[in-house]
């Protein structure tokens, strides 16, 4: 195993701005718990720049007693913010990213909040490219899951082997790993400067402070430098 080879984990600053303390860098959105079912509360909420989206597939997180939660929890969320989210982080890290989401009656001040700690599942859009609704998951502290961390190639205008004339081949747009919602890594990023013609990176060579899923050879080439020859 080659010391150099390093994938390390990744914040960039602007991540870190949605959140209250750099401990804990969770975004936060706004939610208003929606009371009905059906499409046409939604479209009228849409033009006031609410987006639908369900909270599910988890355990009660703690509430002041203001909302009760339950196995399924219907919200509306702020266009802005999502949109602002999801353009920020892209759609790979967006969908890794644990969000706290305060959940209220209203988006009015001093309004009782439930916090749910969330990972989104699905993301739908209209024929615009406008986000229309989206799928969350409870994911209670503690609890270790099995995610899939996107990565994010780095170096590769500086890469010996690029640079002699090599090409690039990417084998894995996903790394999977086992890990609590505290220690989910946004991004797994690669650094391939160092690689030349006919060097592989390994899922072996990947050092990160959480679990590579086993599900996973460790002998399988993550990317390589290749001869056009």
């Amino acid at each position: 195993m080659q010391s150099w080879l390093r994938a390390a984990l990744k914040l960039p600053s602007w991540h870190r701005s949605f959140c209250h303390s750099t401990a804990e860098w969770r975004p936060r959105l706004q939610a208003i718990a929606r009371r009905k079912r059906g499409s046409g509360g939604a479209v009228a909420h849409r033009a006031r720049g609410l987006i639908s989206a369900v909270i599910c597939d988890g355990m009660p997180s703690q509430t002041s007693g203001a909302i009760a939660p339950s196995s399924s929890l219907l919200v509306f969320l702020k266009e802005e913010e999502v949109s602002f989210c999801f353009k920020k982080l892209g759609h790979h890290v967006f969908m890794s990213t644990v969000f706290i989401l305060h959940v209220s009656s209203s988006l009015k001040p001093l309004v009782e909040t439930l916090e749910e700690r969330v990972l989104p599942r699905t993301v739908n859009f209209d024929s615009s490219g406008r986000i229309t609704n989206l799928r969350f998951i409870r994911v209670p502290a503690g609890i270790k899951l099995k995610l899939n961390c996107p990565v994010v190639i780095v170096g590769a205008k500086g890469c010996a082997g690029i640079l002699k004339g090599g090409l690039l081949r990417e084998y894995y747009s996903f790394v999977p790993v086992s890990c609590t919602a505290e220690t989910l890594p946004p991004v797994v990023e690669i650094n391939i400067s160092k690689l030349d013609i006919g060097d592989q990176l390994l899922i072996s060579d990947i050092k990160l402070n959480v679990d590579i899923h086993p599900d996973l050879d460790p002998a399988a080439p993550i990317c390589e430098i290749a001869s056009q020859a």
